[in-house]
């Protein structure tokens, strides 16, 4: 079962927001002519179905998530599109851990079946859901501090 870019449940305003502020973070060092879009494709939306379907290439890596148990560190637009995919690939849990209580919102509205606050409390918070840790970890927000907290989420074996 494929996890493809750009499913349903992503509310436009998160992808016409996120898009936006990739594409002005986006470089811009490609020569003119080098690359080329359907005229008819903002470059926002041509960064935001990059984005997409990175997270979705990467999500197809893990092969079957039937049943199990997924953590997610960070609420950004690429924890929603995890979220997505964990959910439709049938994983059971879905646990995002972040620190924005409406990030953590919007991350429900896009399959999390849990969120937690991430502070030192979420490893035993994430060990209580799951009952032995989580099966996967995926660092949604490229800090340090997230991927070292995160592998403290997973499970011993």
């Amino acid at each position: 079962m494929a996890c493809t870019a750009g499913g349903e449940g992503l509310p436009n305003t998160v992808l016409s927001a996120t898009s936006r502020r990739l594409a002005r973070r986006s470089p811009t060092s490609i020569p003119p002519g080098s690359m080329s879009c359907p005229p008819t494709l903002s470059v926002e939306d041509a960064v935001a179905a990059i984005s997409l379907a990175e997270v979705a290439s990467w999500m197809e890596k893990l092969g079957s998530l039937e049943g199990k148990s997924i953590g997610i560190g960070g609420t950004g637009f690429a924890a929603c599109v995890m979220c997505q995919c964990a959910k439709h690939k049938g994983a059971g849990q879905i646990i995002v851990a972040g620190r924005n209580p409406g990030k953590l919102e919007r991350a429900r509205a896009n399959g999390a079946t849990h969120t937690v606050e991430f502070n030192e409390a979420a490893r035993s918070v994430v060990r209580e859901i799951t009952s032995k840790g989580a099966d996967w970890f995926l660092d949604a927000a490229g800090h340090q501090s997230v991927f070292e907290a995160g592998l403290g989420y997973l499970n011993d074996s």
